[in-house]
């Protein structure tokens, strides 16, 4: 917990007989919610939990309170967290930094909700796809041809993210930068600076926030326009799963 009372970072473990420990790396959880595994700073405790908490960043010099709890007992104790002795910081400028890198995190949040309508939509058409694939009605031939349609749409969408599809062998990368390389990339510079952001953070942040409002704008037109009369048609199709008996 922070000075203020702010629960910052969780952390679990299963623990074994004998000495125990768990690993905090001085940082704080992410504010964004994102779909997908990513990981926490929880050392072993995630392998053995299954729970990991998305890191946010450095935890900026001060005073935490620790609070152990285990098998219905708590215990607690203060850490002191000091700036690097090496570098001449001021806890404004880190301040200002961890504003900025939660600013990115809330960017993110809304990436990650318009990507995971997408995921959920194909996972919707795989769904289809098994249980017309072996009929041979009219009706199923059609919903085929549908869906063979939508997913390609679908696939068009996705690349407002992550750019179009190029083939080739090895690490074949896109030729110019994406929504998804645009909103990483501020991240990337303020990540390297102790400073207060900048001019130049300012300016990747506002570039990967006019991208990202596209590529959501065209995954809300999408699924509100293309995917709404896909949707009706497979409601609307009779699929009968029972064969006939002889």
């Amino acid at each position: 917990y922070s000075a203020s009372g702010e629960q910052i970072r969780t952390l679990k473990a299963l623990p074994e007989k004998g000495v125990n420990r768990i690993i905090w790396k001085l940082d704080r959880k992410s504010t964004a919610e994102m779909s997908g595994g990513f990981g926490g700073g929880q050392g072993g405790g995630a392998r053995r939990t299954g729970f990991s908490e998305p890191s946010g960043g450095p935890a900026i010099p001060g005073t935490y309170k620790v609070v152990f709890e285990y098998g219905g007992e708590t215990a607690e104790t203060v850490i002191k967290v000091n700036a690097d002795p090496r570098i001449d910081s001021k806890i404004s400028e880190l301040e200002a930094k961890d504003a900025f890198m939660k600013k990115l995190e809330a960017l993110s949040t809304e990436v990650s909700t318009s990507t995971k309508q997408l995921d959920e939509a194909q996972k919707t058409i795989d769904k289809v796809n098994a249980l017309v694939k072996d009929l041979t009605t009219d009706e199923a031939k059609d919903l085929t041809e549908a869906t063979k349609a939508i997913k390609k749409k679908l696939d068009q969408t996705r690349e407002a993210f992550n750019g179009p599809k190029r083939e080739g062998q090895g690490i074949v990368r896109n030729l110019f930068p994406t929504t998804m390389t645009r909103v990483f990339e501020p991240r990337s510079y303020v990540s390297s600076s102790f400073g207060t952001p900048g001019a130049t953070e300012e300016r990747l942040y506002n570039q990967a926030k006019e991208s990202a409002n596209e590529a959501i704008q065209k995954v809300n037109e999408f699924i509100n326009g293309d995917w709404k009369t896909f949707e009706e048609k497979v409601k609307n199709t009779p699929i009968d799963l029972f064969g006939k008996f002889k």
